[in-house]
């Protein structure tokens, strides 16, 4: 026992000898080092963000439109045949919604067959057909559902000193032909018609004393249009023929007897319709003279008469 005791002393011993101590007899511990740096305790993170993608810029308040103006553009003047632009583009909300638009055609001359394609654009272009006052009218519309209306005026006039103009009510081919001093129907170069455009009738170094056929409609309701811009002194004769439909001579085999149809025929003069004619036309080869035309007197004398003829082309 004593030998392990003093064994153990031993031990101990050893491992004071190993520590260091000052003088007083306390354990010499090396001193640190200050190096100038103050060590600042780590600060607790804030509170957490309750909602940590918050809106930055939520929508305002949805601004109500305002009060809507129509614009359907200023009055026009034109001339048969042609296509004008009729524009919504000054039409407005005054708190700048956004607008619809749609057009519709509030009058138009009896013998028109004017409608409108395209009718809910900002713009619409209408082929002017005939001669005569057409009335246009756009609503604009805006998000709320306001609306308000405007109207525009076209008057298509035509500008050569002679003119004459054919209308009907059916679906079938009708042919005007003029002819100068009792030319015979169908005899070109004197009759103006589908098969001869443009008639010799005066000065043949002049071509304004010429007759032109503006417009020849095969398929139903016309116009058809003849013009002379500057007429030679004479007498034009007036007539209209019962072609058949669609281009063919014969409309008996499709459709069992061709159909009755009312035309009309306006002669004017500089854009001045002078005299207007109707007459019942009911079947294919029916000729109608219409009358008799005196330039420069204006002298109009209404023939009336009907008659027959197989011819459909010229010679």
């Amino acid at each position: 026992m004593r030998l392990v005791s003093m064994m153990s002393l031993s031990l101990l011993a050893a491992c004071a000898s190993e520590q260091k101590f000052n003088e007083f007899g306390e354990h010499n511990v090396p001193p640190v080092e200050d190096t100038g740096t103050e060590v600042i305790p780590d600060e607790p993170d804030p509170d957490p963000d309750p909602d940590p993608d918050p809106d930055p810029d939520p929508d305002p308040d949805p601004v109500s439109c305002g009060t809507v103006t129509a614009d359907a553009g200023p009055d026009q003047l034109t001339q048969p045949l042609q296509t004008v632009t009729l524009s919504a583009l000054g039409s407005m909300d005054s708190n700048g919604c956004a607008l619809s638009y749609s057009w519709r055609v509030t009058s138009k001359p009896s013998d028109s067959s004017l409608f409108l394609l395209f009718a809910n654009n900002r713009e619409v272009r209408p082929w002017i057909d005939v001669a005569g006052s057409y009335e246009f009218e756009v609503a604009a519309v805006n998000t709320d559902g306001s609306r308000s209306t405007d109207r525009v005026v076209v008057e298509a006039e035509p500008s050569q000193d002679f003119y004459v103009q054919l209308t009907w009510d059916e679906a079938v081919d009708l042919d005007l032909h003029v002819q100068k001093d009792g030319g015979a129907l169908f005899d070109a170069p004197y009759d103006v018609c589908y098969c001869n455009k443009v008639g010799e009738w005066g000065s043949p170094s002049v071509t304004d004393d010429n007759g032109s056929l503006d417009w020849d409609m095969i398929s139903g309701y016309g116009p058809e249009t003849m013009t002379v811009l500057a007429p030679a002194s004479g007498t034009y004769n007036v007539k209209v023929h019962y072609y058949g439909i669609d281009a063919s001579p014969d409309c008996g085999d499709s459709w069992g007897s061709c159909p009755s149809t009312t035309a009309t025929v306006k002669v004017y003069d500089h854009g001045t319709l002078l005299q207007t004619f109707t007459h019942d036309l009911h079947d294919q080869g029916d000729v109608w003279y219409v009358a008799d035309i005196a330039w420069p007197s204006l002298g109009i004398a209404a023939v009336g008469s009907m008659s027959s003829t197989t011819q459909t082309g010229c010679y």
